[in-house]
């Protein structure tokens, strides 16, 4: 934003709208604002932006403003009072990168441990994260079994490490298989299990539309692949009775 006088600024328009205007805002001896009569605002899209502008002082962030220039796009966005949509590009870009954006200060401690080689599982431990074909949620729960071999991790490292690697776009089948894959190189067990149950909303809600449908998926390593050992069996058994 360029100041052009005392109470005078110019704000080029981010937006690929028809108009390609410039809005020149200004305030009169009465402290009300205006934009220049001279200068047409006839797209809505770039009248929220202005207002946004006004309001806050400060460019939007120009993703916002993509955002911005997509929900408009919709039919049914221009019937929404203005009061209730005024921040909603805002809050959609930042929901995607909440939702996508891994925590940097995350780590999986480990421990040494030569005295526990049995089991260990944990679940059902709530997960969600974002389709990656559609954009929508996919939400349920998660269940996690290890044999340790000389190696453990606290118990609140499992939950948090499903919610630190579902953050993103993706598929279940590749999210199970990446969770497994995390705890196999952090612990390298003699084996880990992790099953995922969840209702995906791009079913739910779109396509085909029935709710209530839960997709598992499994990825078995180690002593838990082989199926002529009990482990799998022991770890299911505990699933499927909880």
């Amino acid at each position: 934003m360029t100041d052009v006088g005392p109470s005078m600024q110019e704000v080029a328009c981010p937006l690929d709208c028809l108009e390609r205007h410039i809005h020149h805002h200004f305030t009169d001896n009465t402290g009300t604002r205006w934009v220049h009569p001279g200068i047409p605002l006839r797209c809505e899209v770039c009248i929220d932006w202005a207002a946004e502008v006004e309001r806050t002082g400060d460019i939007p962030d120009p993703v916002v403003s993509l955002a911005h220039e997509l929900l408009s796009s919709l039919e049914a966005w221009s019937s929404t009072p203005r009061d209730h949509r005024a921040d909603t590009p805002a809050r959609f870009i930042s929901m995607l990168r909440e939702m996508t954006t891994r925590d940097p200060e995350f780590k999986f401690t480990t421990f040494d441990e030569d005295h526990v080689d049995e089991m260990i599982t944990m679940g059902p431990i709530p997960f969600y994260t974002l389709c990656a074909h559609h954009v929508v949620p996919f939400l349920g729960n998660c269940w996690i079994g290890y044999v340790p071999d000389g190696r453990i991790a606290g118990l609140s490292k499992f939950p948090r490490a499903v919610k630190y690697l579902a953050k993103g776009f993706w598929v279940q089948e590749t999210l199970t298989t990446e969770i497994a894959d995390f705890l196999e190189a952090k612990l390298n067990p003699k084996g880990v299990a992790v099953v995922m149950e969840a209702e995906h909303m791009c079913m739910a809600m779109r396509g085909i539309q029935q709710a209530g449908i839960v997709t598992r998926t499994s990825a078995m390593r180690g002593v838990f692949a082989d199926h002529d050992r009990t482990a799998k069996a022991e770890f299911m058994a505990g699933i499927n009775g909880h």
